[in-house]
């Protein structure tokens, strides 16, 4: 198997959770957008460096990427402008946001939108998510997942995920061939460990 697109949902996975809390309020949903995001534009956002070089491997092995993320692609272009520049949007083949779903529309259909775009088949791609809903909803789609624990999460594995991965800041996530073969089942699986790469296959 080969991945060709590595998709990154936002929350707790490309920007750390306390960096977002930091204002004093979490992801928040649609309504509440407009209000939170001048305060988020405020804040020091905090890019996980281990995201950063997943994507940085993904690329060195042909991947493309993807970013996935139920809220406005306003809020989304308030985050990423502070955390990465405005000039992150060159490094993603496709941005999807909750602007392109109807009221009717789920996260899954988010995800199905993302793949049609990069026309990659949902086998081929993999989503790094953090919550369960994001999680599933790929699933449901077809595609492989790696979910992220929470800071301090002493669990061996993500329930919903095909692959684990650490959410402590020290910890070192295997590079993109690593994770492809862990996902795909040749790869033993690695101790969970803040100082090694952190990743488990899903038990049959």
């Amino acid at each position: 198997m080969s991945l060709e697109l590595l998709v990154l949902t936002l929350d707790d996975v490309l920007i750390r959770t306390d960096s977002l809390n930091g204002s004093g309020s979490e992801m928040a949903p649609r309504e509440r957008e407009d209000a939170s995001g001048a305060a988020h534009g405020r804040q020091a956002i905090r890019i996980r460096t281990q995201a950063l070089a997943l994507m940085r491997s993904a690329e060195a092995g042909g991947a493309r990427l993807a970013l996935a993320a139920p809220v406005s692609s306003r809020m989304v272009c308030t985050l990423l402008d502070a955390a990465i520049g405005q000039d992150w949007t060159d490094r993603f083949a496709v941005v999807a946001t909750a602007d392109a779903l109807s009221a009717r529309e789920t996260e899954a259909d988010l995800y199905r939108l993302v793949l049609r775009t990069a026309e990659v088949p949902a086998h081929r791609a993999l989503l790094v998510g953090a919550t369960q809903s994001s999680l599933r909803a790929a699933s449901s789609v077809g595609m492989h997942t790696a979910g992220v624990l929470p800071e301090g999460s002493d669990a061996p594995r993500h329930a919903d995920a095909s692959a684990t991965l650490s959410g402590s800041p020290r910890a070192v996530w295997p590079d993109f061939h690593v994770l492809e073969s862990i996902v795909d089942g040749t790869e033993a699986p690695r101790g969970p460990s803040t100082r090694r790469p952190m990743a488990d296959p899903v038990a049959n």
